[in-house]
């Protein structure tokens, strides 16, 4: 019975939560194509960032966005709409690009293209620059939050466990105040494996095509590799399509770690595509659940 009672008044609370923190809502400045890199080339065009800034408000916290695509269709100019809700919301949100890999699965015309490691070496680049020019745009570098939809949701698991990519920039994982991977995979060998035994052309094209092909390739892309490293506070959000990914992360960190800084929630009546047309919606569970990790952390 006091369990019961316990869980009721968790769900009363959390609804009442959610409820303030929609009471407020801020007017959003958009600021485009923002280049990371030390000199801007016109024709780099994924290497950059989209702000969406909170008016009004100083030293917000930031939210580092990645959006998915794969690793090869990435496009941030598709999450603005998830961005923008963020910012309504006090949160000063940066849409961050990266080098694509060659996608023929989806984009026949796409050949070429980078492999791991480029992908999360940009985001450890655009993580340091974002630390360096937050006066200019408004928001606190002591309160960054990295996360990110699918391949995104991988790649921000793996900033904050693998240390060689920030460490590049004398940087390291209490820098970073918390992550959010949602609907992410983070076992790239089993990754490949379940794309691999049903269809395995597209695990040769998508697949090897962003990793290699080796089971080293996979492992050194794995944040399941790097457990022994967790400390950042982690909120991890999957849906019915990725649900067995995300249970592969979580058990691991539960059986072999003694990290237990983490939330999990499983969105089981929800596809892949429902929850991220989701977290845009003008009301949304599941963003009102992340914004309350983000406030929680930022105190």
């Amino acid at each position: 019975m006091n369990t019961l009672i316990k869980y009721c008044c968790f769900i009363i609370l959390l609804f009442s939560n959610c409820s303030n923190a929609q009471q407020e809502k801020h007017s959003v400045k958009r600021v485009k194509d923002v280049s990371y890199m030390p000199q801007d080339d016109p024709e780099d065009i994924h290497r950059r960032i989209d702000f969406y800034l909170p008016e009004n408000q100083q030293n917000s916290p930031l939210l580092i966005w990645i959006g998915g695509g794969g690793w090869s269709i990435v496009n941030r100019k598709n999450e603005v709409n998830v961005a923008k809700r963020f910012a309504e919301s006090g949160i000063a949100v940066a849409a961050v690009g990266h080098r694509l890999s060659a996608a023929t699965w989806a984009i026949p015309d796409q050949t070429k293209g980078v492999q791991h490691p480029a992908h999360i070496q940009d985001i450890a680049q655009a993580f340091s620059w974002l630390i360096k020019n937050a006066e200019r745009y408004n928001y606190d570098p002591d309160k960054i939050f990295v996360s990110g939809f699918s391949s995104g949701a991988h790649l921000s698991a793996l900033l904050s466990s693998d240390p060689r990519y920030l460490d590049k920039y004398n940087l390291g994982f209490e820098n970073i105040k918390g992550i959010i991977p949602v609907s992410g995979g983070y076992d790239i060998e089993h990754y490949y494996n379940v794309i691999n035994d049903d269809n395995p052309q597209l695990a040769k094209q998508h697949v090897n095509a962003v990793f290699g092909e080796t089971t080293q390739q996979f492992k050194d892309a794995s944040p399941t590799e790097y457990l022994q490293n967790l400390s950042v506070p982690m909120l991890m959000l999957s849906e019915g399509d990725t649900y067995m990914y995300a249970t592969i992360y979580e058990n691991k960190i539960r059986e072999e770690t003694d990290y237990r800084n983490f939330e999990v929630l499983h969105v089981h009546k929800m596809t892949h595509q429902q929850l991220w047309e989701d977290l845009a919606k003008p009301k949304s569970v599941r963003r009102e659940i992340i914004l309350d990790f983000i406030n929680g952390y930022s105190k």
